[in-house]
Parts: structure tokens; C-alpha cells; sequence
């Protein structure tokens, strides 16, 4: 019974070895690969890329900024279009309106 305790145990070692070795190629061969992909694939087109992420950025927020103005233009035709409305009976040469701050 010992002497197969002693044999398994050896064989455990074994494995245990061979498996950190094996751990230690495989990490040693991934980065490798990971380095190489970096260097040849990655790297020559990274300024592209955050080319392309700055023109994407600008371009959002242009859009954002152009439909905020086309909000506001849209509520002050609006705007005009009630107060156009509303000034039934008065003059509507412009020359007579006065505009006072709204209270």
C-alpha cells in the first residue's frame, strides 16, 4: 500500500511538473503571438482608428447641436406664428411692434 502511495505521488509530481511546464510554454507562446499581433496588426492602424473615433465624435455632436437649433427654431415659429395670431384687430406693420421682456 505505501509502495503504490509512493508511486502515485511521484506521478502526481510528474504531472504537476509537465503541467507547469506546458502553463509556462503555452503563456510564453500567447504572448508571443499577442506581441506579434499588436506589432504588425494593431499598431500601423491605431492613428487611422482614433482618426475615425474623433470624426464619429465631431459628427455626433454636430447632429446633437443641429437638432437643438432646429428645436429652437421650431418653437420660436411657433412663437411667432401665436403672436401673428393673437394680433388680430392691432396694426401688423413691424415698425409698430414693441417687444418688452416677458414678466
Amino acid at each position: 500500500m505505501m509502495r503504490l502511495l509512493e508511486v502515485l505521488g511521484r506521478w502526481l509530481w510528474r504531472g504537476l511538473a509537465a503541467g507547469l511546464i506546458l502553463f509556462v510554454l503555452a503563456v510564453t507562446v500567447g504572448l508571443t503571438i499577442m506581441q506579434w499581433v499588436w506589432d504588425h496588426l494593431i499598431w500601423p492602424v491605431l492613428p487611422w482608428l482614433a482618426f475615425l473615433l474623433a470624426c464619429g465624435l465631431v459628427t455626433v455632436w454636430l447632429a446633437g447641436r443641429i437638432r437643438r437649433m432646429r428645436r429652437q427654431r421650431h418653437a420660436l415659429e411657433l412663437e411667432h406664428q401665436r403672436l401673428v395670431e393673437t394680433a388680430v384687430g392691432r396694426p401688423h406693420d413691424v415698425s409698430t411692434w414693441t417687444w418688452r421682456p416677458r414678466r
